[in-house]
């Protein structure tokens, strides 16, 4: 006969946080809905070549809390795969502007390149893996322009 009670466990379902637990350490969490949306709806001045950070001037959502309104900045809450997408108007006059995603401070892909005045960037994606604590932002190279542009920014974790 073999004593199995050391390796008996316990299972704990937390609802406030949707958390489940294993006595042994391990966790997850279930149904946990992570998603943003953010406009920039006014076009300001910015300095011409100068990277500008897509902050929005109105969240319509901010499931799980990953976007700073203040920074622009999206902080993945937890690990996984995630999809950003963005629109643009470039408004005003001036071309050759960006629009760029930004890893933990650098430069990871562009949403487009060559953007001219007066034109309009219909909706880009960008899928990556992400751990918890990444940040991302989106960027906008005023390029010949010293105009930002409006548009939108989203984001939402897909797996």
């Amino acid at each position: 006969t073999v004593d199995l009670s050391a390796l008996k466990q316990s299972l704990t379902y937390n609802e406030s946080t949707k958390s489940l637990s294993i006595s042994s350490g391990n966790s997850v969490t279930l149904g946990t809905t992570i998603a943003f949306k953010t406009q920039k709806l006014i076009s300001t001045t910015a300095p011409a070549a100068a990277d500008v950070t897509f902050i929005g001037t109105s969240t319509s959502y901010n499931d799980g809390n990953g976007y700073n309104t203040t920074t622009g900045e999206f902080t993945a809450p937890i690990s996984g795969i995630y999809t950003f997408t963005m629109s643009f108007n470039a408004d005003g006059s001036g071309g050759s502007r960006e629009l760029k995603l930004f890893l933990n401070s650098s430069f990871y892909d562009y949403f487009a390149v060559e953007i001219a005045s007066a034109s309009i960037v219909p909706v880009k994606s960008i899928t990556l893996k992400l751990v918890a604590g990444d940040v991302v932002k989106a960027v906008i190279f005023t390029g010949v322009s010293t105009q930002t542009g409006s548009g939108t920014f989203c984001g939402f974790k897909i797996n």
